[in-house]
């Protein structure tokens, strides 16, 4: 919504308007000089959810292609250059989607700013993408990224360091310190939770995600089956649902471990999820971890995860080995189920990290600064552009 006489029009095409992402754009809309419309697909992969604090609609778009990889036609991308209706468009930075750069195309014959927006590289990544990836960046006038590490990467390809902006994916926080709260000042009810739920003076190693094959869950039942000696009070609680489960479920019980296991679907709002993360002593996450860190982290959890980068995803660089978590070899249930052990047994590093991980959530991966990388990536795409 307008908030200065002449603001800059920014409309931001997106392939969802899930929850995570509105405050994200709320915060946004908030900056001063700033209007903000976000156009997003109608057929998205996640729940789309209602704008708060700012415009959006839902577009149409087709899908050209499923295997071997998704492509997408996106109307929404010439809907977003339109100079009736934007001064600057972020886009959708994906290679899959043909519409894209003569979208940025359009945009700059018509003095329209571009920014395109991703992860800027892929834990798929082969050499023809990334030089198709980058071949695409160069044509906006600026490129905005998840993380440092993509920026630094894409220097070192030859992309120029002048154009790269950085907004840290984060989380609102806000909602998640409310329930952490009121939770923690209720701790006959937290007790009470732990009884009804079976884990009651037990040391609960958690997991929160979708169960697919990316995520490795199986590694942390298989950590969790060599550290019952050490560890006999262990509980390892998987919150999810997904195409794994079932396997997962076998898994577990012909491990032995099936009665120390608690697979409890899916749970969703934070209040339900709360007593969950306050009931653990570590959040364990193998590979592919994504926003789940910033989660966990927010209610004060040490993160064991992956030291193997190239099959993360970007939020997973908030992980500081040994400040707020552990970083463990991937595919190898030994490593983690040592670094598991240590948070589970060694009070002193376990405290540590947890301080850690809660000053990382609340202190460095936040809405604002995030929110900073983005403005910056638009004003700039602003001072770029040409009208005709």
């Amino acid at each position: 919504m307008p908030n200065s006489p002449n603001p800059i029009r920014v409309r931001i095409q997106q392939p969802a308007l899930p929850a995570y992402r509105v405050p994200v754009f709320a915060e946004l809309a908030r900056r001063p000089g700033l209007s903000v419309e976000v156009l997003y697909s109608d057929r998205a992969k996640v729940p789309n959810v209602q704008a708060l604090g700012f415009s959006a609609r839902a577009v149409r778009e087709r899908r050209l292609l499923g295997w071997p990889r998704e492509v997408r036609w996106v109307p929404a991308q010439f809907m977003a250059v339109d100079p009736a209706h934007a001064d600057v468009a972020v886009l959708e930075y994906n290679s899959g989607v043909p519409s894209l750069v003569p979208a940025i195309r359009k945009a700059k014959r018509r003095g329209v700013g571009v920014v395109v927006w991703g992860h800027g590289y892929s834990i798929r990544d082969t050499g023809p993408s990334r030089r198709l990836r980058n071949w695409i960046g160069r044509q906006a006038h600026a490129i905005l990224l998840y993380h440092h590490h993509a920026r630094e990467m894409m220097i070192s390809e030859g992309m120029d360091p002048e154009r790269l902006f950085v907004a840290q994916n984060a989380l609102d926080q806000a909602p998640i310190q409310t329930a952490r709260e009121h939770w923690l000042s209720r701790p006959d009810e937290l007790e009470r939770f732990r009884r009804d739920q079976g884990i009651e003076g037990a040391r609960v190693v958690l997991f929160v995600s979708r169960l697919i094959p990316d995520n490795r869950t199986d590694l942390l039942l298989h950590a969790a089956s060599s550290l019952m000696t050490q560890v006999p009070d262990l509980v390892v609680a998987i919150v999810g649902d997904g195409q794994q489960r079932a396997e997962l479920e076998a898994l577990a019980a012909r491990l032995g471990i099936g009665d120390r296991v608690r697979f409890t679907g899916a749970i969703y709002g934070e209040q339900a999820l709360a007593p969950w993360f306050l009931s653990s002593m570590v959040f364990c996450y193998p590979s592919s971890l994504g926003l789940s860190v910033l989660h966990a982290m927010g209610y004060g959890l040490p993160v064991v995860t992956s030291s193997d980068m190239s099959r993360q995803m970007p939020e997973a660089w908030a992980v500081v080995d040994g400040k707020n978590g552990l970083l463990v070899d991937l595919g190898q249930p030994a490593s983690l189920a040592g670094a598991l052990g240590r948070v589970l047994t060694d009070e002193q590093l376990r405290e540590r990290l947890a301080r850690g991980a809660h000053q990382t959530a609340l202190e460095r991966y936040t809405l604002a600064n995030m929110v900073d990388g983005y403005e910056a990536a638009v004003r700039y795409a602003k001072s770029r552009a040409k009208r005709p």
